[in-house]
């Protein structure tokens, strides 16, 4: 298997259906080989009801619940399931538009982790976010580069990808919220994987879940993350 899909979801019934049909479509247009895991993290609307109807249209997708834990715990989850040569996650929304995934593949390579970045130069961010909600993003991005050993300048956006190797250092990770994404980069750097930023399309989308107490979360969760760094906790 080349490829595996992982998207987490909570409470998206509004939008299932549409970024599903675009998903499968999108990727069976490419020539590869793909599974699609839909990983609900307890839901408490129609979502899985949806994508029970989901599952009968298209034979790709598996779907997965989890008890409601967070993202982290989400696409972790999706990760374990997974069985493709690489692990490549994304939000639902598909705020970063699928068609940026061809760069993230043609830069695969087995030692390497490719996160997509709005902050690059050649970067395209069409439509931003609340300006409070923005400056709370970059301020916490600011706060990493300053307290761990990672200089990425985007380590939030949603879409990335992990050669399947780097399941093996998955009981590593303990966040389960925002804050994975900067836990997991973490995990990589210390473990002898590159990380290379690829400049993405990026719109807002008003259909986020991710608000402002969420941001708040993920700097409270970032000084876990720092603690465990400094006790040598993310090396294998």
């Amino acid at each position: 298997m080349d490829l595996s899909i992982i998207v987490p979801v909570y409470n998206e019934e509004v939008i299932m259906e549409e970024k599903v049909r675009a998903i499968v479509d999108f990727f069976s247009t490419r020539r590869l080989t793909w599974e699609f895991i839909i990983v609900d993290d307890g839901s408490g609307d129609g979502t899985r009801r949806l994508l029970e109807a989901c599952k009968e249209k298209y034979p790709q997708l598996n779907v997965i619940s989890i008890t409601h834990r967070g993202k982290g715990a989400a696409v972790r989850e999706g990760f374990l399931r997974g069985t493709g040569d690489w692990l490549l996650f994304f939000d639902v929304d598909l705020s970063t538009p699928l068609i940026m995934f061809d760069a993230f593949w043609a830069k695969r390579n087995e030692r390497k982790v490719l996160i997509g970045s709005r902050a690059l130069p050649d970067a395209h961010v069409k439509t931003h976010q609340w300006w409070l909600k923005e400056r709370v993003g970059k301020f916490g991005n600011t706060l990493t580069r300053i307290l761990l050993p990672i200089p990425f300048r985007d380590t939030q956006c949603g879409f990335k990808m992990y050669p399947g190797s780097f399941r093996q250092l998955l009981p590593l990770s303990v966040t389960n919220g925002a804050a994975f994404d900067i836990e997991w980069l973490l995990i990589a750097a210390n473990n002898g994987y590159d990380v290379e930023e690829i400049p993405v399309e990026w719109t807002n989308r008003v259909e986020s879940k991710f608000g402002m107490g969420e941001y708040l979360k993920a700097i409270y969760e970032l000084g876990k993350v720092v603690a465990m760094q400094r006790k040598g906790k993310y090396i294998k």
